[in-house]
């Protein structure tokens, strides 16, 4: 019997944090040269320098600049980047990062317990403007001037390589594994987390001495990490893993990415440590502070009252 999580944690990060931008232009991409600071090329498939040219764009798939020069982190806000709905002015929530001469928007990807939820809202409309003179490179040199376009948002996720989403088992990570340890898999990309909370990906087992698998009740939780773009899953069991035994982690090709790739089949099987005792704290109790019972001594105790 599986547990469902009550809800899961997801890391949501604004619009405010680190980002940098640049202007149309065609030298080598990360030089540190002077002149005017200019973007070599976007994954926006359209011309920026003309402002509000329309870009297809997925919800879930990282929006990229890149520059002429290495781009100043400290030079980029949120008045010198805007990406924000057409219509209400919403801005998209994301994660802006600077890489070099490289400019990464990552839209946020969250779950609600119901539905998914994209920084970028599937079917809408959002303004993007990169600011001149605000921006500028890490040599000082400054965008000439306004870029931007209006991003049409697909109803649907991209894939963001074309492949199956992969599994790793983080902890685990030693053997044998502690009778109390929690078990943490990281999946390559992001995938449906009701596929995981509700069971059916995934299943974990123990047994002692060769026996038959008999399935370890657990509690599992998902997180998304916004900055890598993976999935972390958490499986806490309710109890002890078999001691001097084993116990055996099965993920099923139920477990998909955002575009309904399935996850190869993936299962793990870890020797599991010895029992050594687990100490017990008893906390007791007296009527009075001279800590004694009025009643009964310790020796009457220990010899069952008698």
């Amino acid at each position: 019997m599986r547990e469902r999580a009550s809800g899961i944690l997801v890391l949501a990060l604004g619009l405010l944090t680190s980002c940098g931008g640049g202007g149309g232009g065609g030298s080598s991409p990360g030089s540190r040269v002077g002149g005017p600071l200019l973007l070599v090329r976007s994954s926006l498939g359209c011309d920026l320098a003309k402002g509000n040219e329309p870009c297809r764009v997925p919800p879930n798939l990282p929006l990229e600049f890149i520059f002429n020069q290495d781009v100043d982190p400290a030079s980029v806000t949120a008045k010198t980047v805007s990406i924000q709905k057409s219509r209400g002015g919403k801005k998209a929530s994301g994660v802006f990062l600077v890489q070099g001469s490289k400019v990464l928007f990552l839209p946020s990807v969250e779950w609600n317990g119901k539905k998914m939820v994209y920084g970028l809202e599937p079917g809408g409309d959002y303004g993007l403007r990169l600011s001149a003179g605000g921006i500028r490179s890490a040599a000082g040199s400054v965008l000439g001037a306004d870029l931007g376009a209006l991003l049409e948002v697909e109803k649907k996720p991209a894939d963001p390589d074309g492949k199956a989403p992969a599994a790793r088992l983080r902890a685990p990570d030693k053997s044998p594994a502690p009778l109390d340890t929690l078990f943490v898999v990281e999946f390559t990309e992001f995938v449906r987390p009701e596929t995981l909370l509700d069971g059916a990906g995934w299943s974990l087992e123990g047994r002692r001495g060769g026996g038959d698998w008999m399935e370890l009740p657990s509690k599992a939780e998902v997180r998304f990490d916004q900055k890598n773009r993976t999935t972390l899953l958490t499986l806490q069991p309710g109890g002890l893993l078999p001691s001097q035994g084993e116990v055996r982690l099965t993920l099923k090709s139920a477990v998909q990415d955002l575009a309904g790739k399935a996850l190869a089949p993936f299962s793990k099987v870890l020797p599991t440590a010895s029992y050594g005792g687990v100490p017990l704290v008893l906390k007791e109790t007296f009527l009075d502070s001279s800590r004694e019972d009025p009643e009964a001594s310790g020796a009457s105790w220990a010899y069952g009252g008698n």
